[in-house]
């Protein structure tokens, strides 16, 4: 049996791979190129470190480090862990294209500076040195609030999915002046991965229509405009055959886009083809599925790892189908610099003062601030600062509910497991200090979803003493995570109970709510003062949320997600900012004539600019319209023009709409 040797003119030695400049022994390095791409069981249960090569000095290498809200990776010491951001959803609701690069940015810093450092992350207690390949952001749809992976996504539009992840990948991926990135980035879930029930075995039918309209857009968009390196692609089928193994996605669309984009299968998904819905009838069957369906890496089982090779003999994948995995995955590793010289990158200079620094603080505590939605304000906002205020409910006290899914378990010194969040601001510990000598009391009445009213005696004599009350309530990852989807929208436990009970004392109330997915709150609308939705604040969001709350800062977003109608008005006298949406919508003719072939938007996003405006002041918001704008996909996938009317919607999200009608016919 004998494996193409893969040209490495990109090492400074192009002989590196082969002894005295030549290789007599095929086998052995066919082994090597399995092992060097293919992890090995190293305690993980989502393994994804490769084998190093002893006699080239190459390494051991983790690749799947996970990039969505922080650099996963253990506290160098005291207070010094990697810069962690608000939750995605929040950042999706700043509408920033800005503060979505700068975001990359820190990444970028910081992973590479972590790799310098020969840092590794918490998992397997500690061998898992963090190299330059980061997971994330994950770009999936929020098609349902009860998914038990919303606070990890940005939100339910394409176009802002793809917005979001170019410019923060565009920032992850800065290049230095002799083309070295800082980090390689990945996209998540390829594609159409909307719910944790039945995940590994479920099958979608889905459309061209809707694939091309719905599911593929913000990937297209993070790789032809944000360049994307690769994406790990999902549990789900789409049409019967499994994202990890799906020529027609991998293969054909997304190497369409981007030939060299390197795809690694989610944790445990080739293990998954051997049951529903393919039943590969063996490990050698699994293996060849997934790398003829172009998957490069097999993550957290060892079934490519121990059957590819046997695999080539039984003639289901070819020599060829290895080594141009193997291409892609070490062609991004000598891009990133990973063999060169420390002097011949710039990124070298990177350690262990890049990372958390005050510059990265401020971006980070800047976008929470940008990241909050304000739902309601009947005039109690902003507070005044001095008054009696009573904080009451579950999210309170407790930082470690603040945290979306997959932001690292090393937040301050220590990890989840040792309960250590003693570097966070709670929500009560932030509202006292922007309340500066007023009384702030702090009462929890309730846990997240338990059914225990102890507490609620003090939360209302708390709340019956004060001037004003807020409100922290909302779901955390005992309730909404990987693996766990939610049954309802509702508040869980007595929270809606608790929150019932406080109202009816008749003092101004503002309701907090932290969360991943939509809550339904129909029963507490009408009588909240103010509502805010802060979905994960982590870090930096109880004291923006704070500072905001008593007008220190006038920064508001929107909501990436539907929930609900709310008409806001700014009427106070200090400046704030303020996001125009651009929506295309076809005309009646063309919706008739077409509404039989495949369905059309009511209305579709297609552009959006966050502007601040200063008091009494009017600024302009500029977008560009070209052909792109008008296109809608029909029923085959493709992007057209139709002939008739079409409308151009301009808002801020609610309230008064301006419409511009254009009438496309002929050439």
């Amino acid at each position: 049996m004998k494996f193409l040797f893969v040209s490495l003119s990109i090492l400074s030695s192009a002989a590196a791979l082969s002894p005295n400049g030549g290789c007599d022994n095929d086998v052995a390095l066919s082994q090597e190129k399995i092992k060097s791409t293919q992890p090995y069981d190293n305690g993980n249960t989502c393994g994804t470190t490769t084998s190093g090569i002893d006699r080239v000095g190459l390494s051991d290498y983790t690749w799947l480090i996970e990039t969505n809200t922080n650099i996963a990776s253990a506290c160098l010491d005291e207070d010094h862990c990697s810069t962690c951001f608000i939750g995605p959803m929040g950042m999706g609701s700043s509408f920033n294209r800005t503060s979505w690069r700068l975001k990359g940015e820190v990444f970028g810093t910081e992973m590479r500076a972590f790799n310098n450092l020969g840092w590794h992350r918490t998992t397997n207690g500690g061998h898992d040195y963090i190299g330059l390949t980061g997971y994330g952001p994950n770009i999936n749809l929020s098609r349902d609030p009860r998914f038990g992976r919303n606070s990890e996504i940005p939100g339910e539009d394409p176009l802002l999915n793809g917005e979001y992840a170019k410019h923060l990948v565009s920032g992850m991926q800065e290049e230095d002046a002799a083309g070295h990135p800082k980090m390689i980035a990945y996209l998540k879930h390829l594609t159409a991965y909307s719910t944790e029930t039945n995940r590994g075995h479920d099958n979608y039918n889905i459309s061209q229509h809707d694939l091309f309209e719905s599911y593929l857009p913000a990937f297209e968009k993070a790789f032809k405009e944000g360049g994307a390196s690769g994406a790990m692609c999902s549990y789900n089928a789409i049409n019967g055959s499994p994202s990890c193994a799906n020529d027609y996605l991998n293969n054909q669309i997304v190497r369409g886009w981007a030939p060299d984009a390197h795809i690694t299968t989610d944790c445990g998904a080739v293990a998954n083809l051997k049951g529903d819905p393919v039943n590969a009838g063996s490990d050698e069957i699994a293996a060849a599925m997934a790398m003829n369906g172009g998957a490069d890496i097999d993550m957290g089982d060892l079934v490519m790892t121990e059957a590819l090779e046997s695999a080539v003999g039984m003639g289901l994948v070819t020599e060829e189908k290895i080594d141009a995995a193997w291409t892609r995955a070490f062609s991004l590793l000598f891009k990133a610099g990973r063999f060169d010289p420390p002097e011949s990158v710039e990124w070298s200079k990177y350690g262990a003062n890049d990372i958390a620094s005050e510059e990265s603080k401020q971006i980070s505590f800047e976008a929470a601030l940008q990241g909050q939605v304000l739902l309601k304000n009947d005039g109690v906002l902003p507070l005044k600062g001095g008054e009696k205020v009573a904080v009451i409910g579950p999210m309170s006290s407790d930082p470690s509910l603040y945290l979306s899914s997959y932001a690292s378990d090393d937040i301050c010194l220590g990890s989840a497991d040792s309960g250590d969040y003693s570097c966070m601001t709670s929500i009560f510990e932030a509202v006292k200090e922007a309340n500066g000598a007023g009384a702030t009391t702090v009462a929890d009445g309730c846990d997240i979803s338990g059914n225990s009213t102890a507490g609620f005696e003090e939360a209302i004599e708390n709340a019956k003493a004060a001037d004003v009350v807020v409100l922290a309530m909302g779901i955390d990852k005992s309730v909404e995570r990987e693996g766990q989807d939610r049954t309802d929208t509702a508040l869980p436990g007595v929270q809606e109970k608790l929150a019932l009970e406080v109202l009816a004392i008749g003092k101004p109330v503002i309701l907090m709510l932290a969360n991943g997915g939509t809550i339904a709150i129909d029963n507490l609308i009408d009588g909240m003062s103010a509502i805010v939705e802060a979905f994960n604040p982590a870090v930096q969001g109880p004291r923006a949320f704070a500072e905001t709350l008593f007008g220190f800062h006038n920064k508001w977003g929107k909501l990436p997600v539907t929930i609900i109608n709310c008409e806001v008005t700014n009427t106070g006298d200090v400046e704030g900012d303020e996001v125009v949406f651009v929506y295309h919508s076809v005309g009646n003719n063309i919706r008739l004539k077409k509404q039989d072939v495949h369905p059309i938007p009511i209305k579709s996003l297609v552009d959006f600019d966050r502007v601040s405006v200063k008091a009494g002041e009017k600024v302009k918001s500029s977008f560009k319209i070209d052909k792109s704008t008008f296109e809608t996909i029909n029923e085959d996938g493709d992007k057209v023009v139709y002939e008739g009317q079409h409308d151009l919607i301009i808002n801020r999200g609610h309230g008064k709409e301006v419409v511009l009608s254009f009438v496309i016919g002929g050439k």
